[in-house]
């Protein structure tokens, strides 16, 4: 239940009314036109900024545009005041019948994980972590990891059709070098300079099997253990050995007129057809791959498998590959299939006020598995996601183990355990628990607090849509962090000034708040799914 899109919808249908009165000029561009929480509370619980971005195409001031559709409004049940504001916005004010309504909706109809349908059923295919398979997986590649499946998990609420996968990068001289070391540590030889070192390749030198098969293993139960579980498994070995995915890539290529070789014998790819800033070289004079060779063969691959789209989640330090991957994506689909690239920022690990680092091939980092033993998977993936992927984070392993608002995993659990505390004292009193199932509250005087509860949680489905478009799952970490903000301070008046959830001799009363409470536990549920978190009963 969208509350913006239904006055959203309202506005086109003004303007569309306003047209055949010819009081607006036909053929207006309505596709900018948005509804939206307005900055300041006080200026009512919708925004729309149709007038702002019409009013050069309509000929007409934003003010006086803003005017027009307010005074010719369809009229809509639920809205109590319009407003025109400067420079040219048109607010509106919810009165309360829509509020109660939005109370029983989520009691009833609630329905998650389909939260809305914008995906249409669109299948995409999602690459993420990809972590070289030479030792244990890092705090960082964490970051990638939980950015990753958040946006699936956001993805698949909105009504796209997900498949989750890592690409084991199981072959080139990064492997060669782990051999080595494991091999000098096997024998009691001093590891080379250039190699792997740590505890874990003398634990590899004494393990059977294949070594990067152990490596894998680890790397699955780590992630695992932090709530993210992959469809598919891709090794490099097999798109670039076990398959004729380079020779068909290239043969595309060079079918198009977009591979050449230079006077030393070297092969490029025509990437700067595709926006990017030099060609790139796809093997070299000697004859040998490039790295860049097994990107387009599994890119082909992923191409080849039929997903409407590809998103590939990388670490900023790889945005170099960026354009020169979006420009073969095009090349070999011929524009067919898009590619989304979405970089995650570094992450600087504090302890006791100072950086720990993190070079693998000095065992000085701290891994994966070091940080869940001692926060857990939920505080880690909240810390992550409290951040957009674009930023660095300062992850502060000190303050993630504090019990305050400080410390966003513990509130927002906090909040949801608080709800449910509430739900089993209610159990406490069956008769009236029976009774208030069957009353449906239609008048109600809200305080100024749970008042400002149900905005928050009329903006649930809006906030879930504007977040899967954008990429941006931390805008559901944020919204759960001020849900649950004003929620525990519903709950410090309920204690303070004695307005309880339940009263057993207030039926109606008790009904209309325990459903709120029951709407908030829902939504604060339902954003936990999408983050990764476990809605906690009880702290």
């Amino acid at each position: 239940m969208n509350i913006f899109q239904i006055y959203q919808q309202l506005l086109v249908d003004t303007i569309k009314k306003l047209q055949k009165e010819s009081k607006l000029l036909a053929g207006l561009d309505l596709r900018q036109v948005s509804t939206q929480p307005p900055r300041n509370s006080e200026h009512g619980d919708i925004a729309s900024n149709v007038a702002l971005v019409l009013s050069k195409q309509a000929m007409k001031s934003p003010m006086d545009l803003a005017q027009l559709i307010a005074d010719n409004l369809f009229e809509s049940e639920w809205t109590k005041e319009v407003n025109v504001i400067e420079p040219g916005f048109i607010n509106f004010t919810i009165n309360d019948d829509f509020w109660i309504k939005l109370i029983h909706y989520y009691n009833n109809d609630f329905n998650y994980p389909f939260l809305s349908n914008i995906g249409g059923g669109e299948k995409i295919l999602m690459e993420y972590v990809s972590a070289n398979p030479t030792g244990p997986l890092h705090i960082g590649h964490a970051r990638g990891g939980i950015y990753g499946d958040a946006l699936a998990n956001l993805l698949e609420a909105v009504g796209y059709k997900i498949k989750r996968e890592y690409y084991v990068n199981d072959a080139g001289n990064q492997i060669q070098k782990l051999e080595e070391s494991i091999y000098a540590a096997s024998r009691g030889h001093e590891i080379p300079e250039d190699g792997y070192h740590g505890e874990y390749i003398k634990e590899l030198s004494k393990m059977p099997g294949d070594p990067i098969e152990n490596i894998m293993e680890w790397i699955k139960k780590d992630l695992s253990e932090l709530g993210i579980e992959f469809d598919n498994f891709v090794s490099e070995m097999d798109i670039l050995v076990k398959s004729t995915n380079v020779e068909i890539a290239l043969g595309i290529l060079k079918k198009n007129d977009l591979i050449y070789t230079d006077d030393s014998g070297a092969t490029f790819f025509k990437s700067t057809k595709f926006g990017d800033d030099k060609d790139r070289v796809i093997i070299k004079s000697t004859g040998e791959n490039t790295y860049f060779v097994g990107d387009v063969a599994y890119h082909l691959n992923k191409i080849h498998r039929g997903y409407d789209k590809l998103i590939n989640v990388f670490g900023v330090d790889h945005s170099g590959y960026v354009t020169r991957i979006k420009s073969v994506v095009e090349a070999l689909s011929e524009g067919k299939t898009e590619i989304t690239i979405e970089l995650v920022d570094l992450l600087f690990i504090m302890r006791d006020g100072k950086l720990v680092g993190m070079s693998k091939r000095h065992a000085n980092y701290i891994t994966l598995r070091d940080v869940l033993d001692e926060v857990g998977k939920d505080a880690l993936r909240i810390m992550m996601l409290m951040q957009t992927n674009t930023k660095t984070i300062n992850f502060d392993l000190d303050k993630v183990i504090e019990q305050s608002s400080d410390n966003p995993v513990w509130y927002m659990q906090y909040a949801h355990a608080r709800t449910c505390s509430i739900m089993r004292r209610l159990k406490e009193f069956p008769e009236l628990e029976s009774q208030i199932a069957n009353i449906f509250v239609s008048d109600y005087s809200f305080t100024q607090t749970e008042r400002e509860l149900i905005k928050k949680l009329s903006q649930w489905q809006y906030l879930v849509e504007g977040a899967a478009c954008k990429h941006e799952p931390h805008l559901v970490a944020i919204y759960l962090y001020d849900l649950a903000t004003v929620f525990h301070r519903l709950w410090s008046e309920g204690r303070d000034k004695d307005k309880l959830f339940i009263m057993e001799d207030n039926p109606e009363l008790t009904a209309l708040r325990v459903k709120l409470v029951t709407a908030t536990q829902k939504v604060i549920k339902a954003g936990m799914e999408i983050i990764g978190v476990t809605p906690m009963e009880k702290l």
